[in-house]
């Protein structure tokens, strides 16, 4: 298997909204066929408590299965 060098892999910004939001996390739907995301509401980086039709975004890159 080729060896893949993780520092030279692309980050990507990715943006989406808010669709769902309980009191431990929240559910996060990107844009263009992306899917969605449940997260805890800890992980989220804001300065005011989030709302439904919120607009978010991250950097993500490629996920890598773990060799075994």
């Amino acid at each position: 298997m080729r060896e893949i060098d993780v520092y030279s892999l692309p980050i990507n910004l990715i943006k989406g909204k808010i669709v769902d939001l309980s009191e431990g996390d929240v559910v996060i739907q990107f844009d263009s066929r992306l899917g969605m995301m449940r997260i805890p509401l800890r992980m989220l980086i804001t300065e005011k408590y989030p709302q439904t039709g919120d607009e978010v975004e991250l950097y993500m890159s490629y996920v890598m299965v773990n060799k075994q």
